[in-house]
């Protein structure tokens, strides 16, 4: 049962003599920086146009590029592509990605596991393993992944470790968002729907020029929903849900190629229960027998200071930013039942502060590239769990803790492409972080306290990332390339544990290779490409609870994934696209015996899908008609590293379609997601043997003015 009993992970809050540092580097980068006009920018853009240079490094990407010329397995998003996806938030970036998914606890990313490539984070006291930024702002843990998104530009996914490529470090994949900013003209979109269950949904954004060196963007969103599941005790439905948030910024422009940013956003959740019900219940698929009246409140906060240079050879960028998580409260039963057996009551806050800078060159004409940077972040999670048992006796639990988190990373990487068209690259990366743990548990058993449990432990972890790749330009359309990482998600400490033994965990440390081929057709109409990957993985990480006082996370020895992506596109005329991509991952436990003695090599890590796929069509005519149909297919998943049945999920596939009507400003459509009405659990809980059920169709319009 403590496995529903909470999250936590890191946090942090950068010391401000980070942002001293940010703005004196700004002051004299100003200073050193020659001045660099329009009209020379335009003329290197053009240059590099005709000269059809190798793949560039990501370092900044003010508007992401489609990664096809980049040397790694990496999906691209564009703003239509997201639309037409319907992605609102993180987790549906994963789903539709290639080797990569999201679970889904109906809890706003609290209590969520992403999986890339085999590589997932624990439910609650590990690291994350797939990174997001958002305009260049880290998330810290996974289970603050609760963010909106607006006027999304573009995003780009990318598979296996990037340890060159930004400061947080990326030990399964990056997910890399970019918001669209403002320019020369006022421009704005406004949308709207309501479907099923009452669903509603506002958003609506604005953004333009103040003054010529100034502009702003602002945001706002609504979204409400009945809940999925019925409480036939009651006839009510109990897991609705309700948020509203408000996001902006003020993009300057103080010279030539500098750019100073200030974005804030809020958002606030007040649902219902976590959409779970019990795997042992007798009545329909989307119906729960609870006595405890479940809720989630939840509230999140961000703001950032982002400067940047795209100058003479050279780019900067510097980004102090922090961002705030609170969960006050979450309410569920644990039993799931008309009895009024036992419910937890969690409360829980992050704050994490981070400074990051980045440098990279800006030369095409050079045989060189380089990148370089830093990163630091400083955070504090703290957490208060009351777990409230009646029966058989009466007991209840006050368990608190607070752990901090201090990191600090060096990064850089050279590419040298004198030998065309072959390119060679090399990196390295370090990584310095620290954690502590003060945690107290009380226990009151019928009416009488016994002693309290209190630990105070800190630990430390270093670790050094060499890469290195190479790629061959066989010819303009066709790139082949090979890359390996040695890369590594910290240790930690586990607040839900009784025993200072299983408190702390150890780091999970892999060797990460892939080999790809990226090609393109028919002047560009068709794209196909393909990639292999093998993880040699030490220390993997798994959580979960092994006696009746301790829940926490232990490293298997040695596990390993192998597996395939394949992504293509294809324009078939002014008409029709189509869009298919497939994933396969193996994964195994190679040594691996659990802290009660039970040997599971051979088993399967909970979390990871064998196979996805996502099948598109998109019909789009001169007269405004566009249509949509698209099959998302996700295989055989376990949730129980004991690979039990009855916690296993077998593979389903959702069929989703739109059609509407569309002119330069006016946006009208139909709608319908899980068209054929699939019953699927997006989670498990293998400890009080609960599902996250999927959503049920929905059905509804959308309208939509660009102005």
């Amino acid at each position: 049962m403590h496995n529903l009993a909470y999250i936590l992970h890191h946090s942090a809050r950068v010391p401000s003599l980070l942002t001293v540092l940010a703005l004196t580097s700004l002051v004299r980068l100003a200073a050193a920086a020659p001045p660099a006009t329009a009209p020379a920018g335009e003329e290197r853009k053009e240059d590099a146009e005709k000269n059809k240079p190798l793949p560039e490094m990501l370092v900044l990407g003010e508007a992401l590029g489609d990664p096809q010329d980049k040397p790694v397995s990496a999906s691209f998003l564009s703003e239509e592509d997201v639309k037409l996806f319907q992605i609102r938030e993180p987790q549906d970036i994963a789903r539709v990605t290639p080797n990569m998914s999201a679970t889904d606890s109906g809890s706003n990313s609290f209590g969520d596991v992403y999986t890339t490539r085999g590589i997932a984070n624990t439910v609650f006291f590990g690291a994350p393993s797939t990174t997001v930024y958002v305009d260049d702002v880290p998330f810290g843990e996974t289970f603050t992944y609760a963010q909106y998104l607006s006027a999304t530009n573009s995003v780009e996914v990318l598979r296996g470790p990037q340890p060159e490529v930004v400061g947080r470090y990326t030990s399964g994949g990056l997910i890399n968002i970019r918001s669209r900013r403002p320019g020369s003209i006022f421009e704005g979109e406004a949308n709207a729907s309501w479907g099923s269950f009452d669903a509603y949904r506002f958003d609506l954004w604005a953004m333009g020029p103040v003054t010529e060196s100034l502009g702003f963007r602002i945001g706002g969103r609504y979204d409400s929903r009945d809940g999925y599941l019925r409480n036939p005790l009651t006839g009510e439905r109990v897991d609705d849900q309700d948020h509203w948030g408000v996001n902006g910024g003020l993009f300057w422009k103080p010279a030539p190629g500098w750019e100073v940013s200030l974005t804030a956003a809020y958002d606030e959740f007040n649902n219902g229960a976590p959409r779970l019900v019990s795997l042992d219940r007798t009545t329909g698929f989307y119906t729960v027998r609870s006595d405890t009246a479940g809720r989630q409140n939840l509230t999140t906060d961000n703001e950032a200071l982002r400067v940047s240079y795209d100058g003479s050879g050279w780019k900067f960028l510097s980004v102090t930013s922090r961002r705030n998580w609170d969960l006050d409260p979450y309410v569920a039963d644990l039993d799931f039942t008309a009895i009024p057996a036992g419910s937890v009551e969690l409360y829980q806050d992050q704050e994490l502060w981070s400074q990051e800078f980045r440098f990279s060159s800006d030369n095409p004409s050079s045989d060189w590239e380089w990148t370089a940077g830093a990163y630091a972040s400083t955070g504090e999670i703290n957490g208060t769990g009351f777990r409230f048992i009646n029966f058989p006796n009466q007991v209840m639990t006050d368990t608190r803790h607070d752990l901090d988190e201090d990191t600090q990373a060096i990064f850089g990487g050279i590419a040298w492409k004198g030998w065309r068209p072959i390119t060679v690259r090399i990196g390295a990366r370090a990584d310095w972080v620290q954690r502590s743990i003060h945690q107290t548990h009380d226990i009151n058993a019928g009416g009488l306290p016994l002693p309290r449990t209190d630990f105070d432990m800190d630990d430390d972890w270093f670790h050094f990332t060499p890469s290195a790749g190479i790629d061959w330009q066989i010819n303009p359309n066709v790139m082949a390339y090979a890359k390996s990482s040695y890369a590594f998600k910290p240790g930690g400490f586990s607040a839900y544990s009784d025993d200072p033994d299983y408190i702390p965990f150890d780091e999970q440390k892999f060797w990460a290779s892939e080999i790809g081929l990226k090609t393109k057709w028919m002047d560009g109409k068709l794209t196909a490409n393909i990639a292999a990957f093998y993880n040699d993985i030490d220390g993997y990480q798994v959580e979960r609870s092994f006696t009746q006082a301790d829940y926490a996370v232990f490293n298997a020895d040695r596990a390993e994934t192998y597996g395939l992506e394949l992504e293509t596109r294809y324009a078939v005329n002014s008409n029709v696209d189509l869009l298919a991509t497939a994933g396969w991952t193996h994964a195994r436990f190679k040594d691996y015996t659990d802290p009660n003695g039970a040997v599971l090599d051979g088993n399967t890590p909970p979390f990871v899908p064998e196979f996805d796929v996502a099948l598109a069509v998109d019909f789009h005519c001169a007269n405004g008609f566009f249509a949509r149909l698209e099959y998302l297919l996700q295989g055989d998943t376990t949730y129980d590293d004991f690979n039990r049945p009855d916690f296993e999920q077998d593979s389903f596939g959702l069929l989703n379609a739109t059609a509407g009507v569309r002119t330069e400003r006016w946006t009208a459509a139909v709608y319908a997601t899980n068209l054929t009405g699939e019953e699927y659990y997006t989670n498990m809980n293998t400890d009080i043997r609960t599902g996250a059920v999927g959503a049920p169709r929905e059905v509804g319009v959308r309208l939509g003015l660009r102005f």
